[in-house]
């Protein structure tokens, strides 16, 4: 079983420039909403917009690092295309890859480590937790 790692904050704090902290040789970076980094190298980047490209690209890579970066999108993006149709049945269709991409850290080697970057979002307490959609 793979450690997850979840990296949480901000938009703009620095969360996807930390990237350049890793030898390029050492990590695997899955990008779910823009595949373009905030600084040069050559790192290897693949876009993985939905959980099946994600749970492939871990399965697919060597990398004993593997970053996903801009998490959240993988419910914000199906969500905005759904976002007029009716019915409760879309939640549940909408978190089942989330769901899954996080079952299938567990299916990775021991010696694996998955960062998981997210957004939070702050309730009207103050409370900060993790974005997500409902």
């Amino acid at each position: 079983m793979a450690i997850g790692v979840l990296i949480l904050g901000e938009s703009g704090t620095g969360k996807t420039f930390s990237v350049k902290g890793f030898d390029p040789s050492e990590v695997k970076i899955l990008s779910v909403h823009k595949p373009i980094l905030p600084f040069r190298g050559k790192y290897d980047v693949t876009k993985t917009p939905t959980g099946d490209d994600i749970i492939r690209e871990l399965h697919n890579t060597d990398k004993k690092n593997i970053v996903i970066d801009d998490f959240q999108y993988i419910l914000g993006l199906p969500m905005m295309k759904r976002v007029g149709e009716k019915g409760w049945d879309k939640f549940n269709e909408i978190q089942q890859p989330y769901a899954d991409v996080l079952d299938e850290i567990n299916n990775l080697p021991d010696d694996v480590i998955v960062y998981l970057m997210s957004h939070v979002e702050t309730n009207d307490d103050g409370k900060v937790k993790i974005k997500t959609i409902g």
